[in-house]
């Protein structure tokens, strides 16, 4: 992942593993984004509605409910890319609520470049 992807992109993270918020967080700001953590779901929807966001980026598996807690309770205002460190069978079921993307933890290097590309392309 050499090549940045053009800076201009404010991003909301939902994710309740602190690992993954700084590497998740230092990957997409060493990408020109701005990120806006959070590890709680509820704080994560209120934020969502309240601000605009190129994306929000939200972990399946929190607590407190995470990424289809968020889909099922708030209208799709910006993209929601789901994360898991699950297997991708519920990938359906989360695209059906309105997630513009399902990515795999596993896979995120490789995966979440050409998600951020696309959307911010979609944004000019």
């Amino acid at each position: 992942m050499s090549e940045k992807v053009k800076p201009g992109g404010h991003i909301l993270l939902v994710e309740d593993d602190l690992d993954q918020v700084f590497l998740l967080s230092a990957f997409l700001e060493s990408q020109g984004f701005t990120v806006d953590a959070c590890s709680q779901t509820l704080e994560g929807l209120r934020k969502y509605k309240e601000q605009r966001y190129l994306c929000a980026i939200i972990d399946v598996m929190m607590p407190d409910g995470g990424a289809e807690y968020i889909l099922k309770n708030t209208e799709i205002s910006h993209p929601v890319i789901v994360l898991t460190a699950a297997r991708e069978d519920r990938k359906m079921e989360f695209l059906a609520l309105g997630a513009y993307a399902f990515c795999s933890k596993q896979d995120i290097s490789r995966n979440l470049k050409p998600l951020l590309l696309k959307l911010f392309e979609n944004e000019q």
